[in-house]
């Protein structure tokens, strides 16, 4: 394979997590961007382009964004991503009490904090309207919403994948001795 044709990461010691949520160094972002995916993300020439989402549009008043998956974003398995997932995705996220950029990044989009503050299960301004189609109320109109998402925060997970690791002693997104909230480290 030609160098023009591979991916060449720098030598390190490997991620610290794999888990989008979690994530907040570079040294596991830089994997996480190469595995997961996010409704948008940015060219090389930093223009906002569609990634997960087809298209998107916003209300008139700038605080309702619908997006439009594409019918052709699959996870590993072969099985459709759907609005469902990036819902789950980012209640996930918001819901484990430890993230620290969810709310960096989400905190616009209506009922994320209440969720983040354990008050409510669910992100109220987050909703499937059908199997394609997201649609994302924030609290006021912002400028920088778009570009929020994309951030590996945002990236949807495999809700499966998610559930087939509950009971785990050591889950796939967890590297053995991390560090900070992550840390699990079986040999203590």
């Amino acid at each position: 394979i030609s160098r023009s044709e591979a991916l060449t990461l720098y030598v390190d010691d490997g991620p610290l997590t794999l888990d989008p949520a979690v994530a907040q160094e570079s040294q596991s972002i830089q994997y996480i961007m190469q595995i997961f995916s996010g409704l948008v993300s940015f060219d090389p020439d930093l223009t906002l382009k569609p990634e997960l989402a087809e298209e998107w549009s916003i209300s008139d008043d700038g605080t309702e964004y619908t997006f439009k998956l594409r019918e052709n974003a699959k996870f590993h398995d072969g099985r459709q991503v759907t609005a469902q997932d990036v819902k789950f995705s980012w209640e996930r996220a918001a819901g484990l009490g430890f993230s620290p950029t969810i709310g960096t990044y989400l905190d616009d989009v209506v009922g994320a904090q209440a969720m983040i503050d354990g008050e409510t299960d669910a992100i109220s301004g987050v909703e499937a309207a059908d199997d394609q189609t997201l649609k994302v109320t924030i609290d006021a109109p912002k400028a920088y919403f778009l570009s929020n998402l994309s951030h590996p925060v945002t990236y949807v997970v495999d809700r499966l994948s998610i559930e087939a690791a509950e009971g785990e002693i050591l889950p796939w997104w967890v590297t053995p001795n991390a560090t900070g909230p992550f840390k699990m480290n079986l040999w203590e």
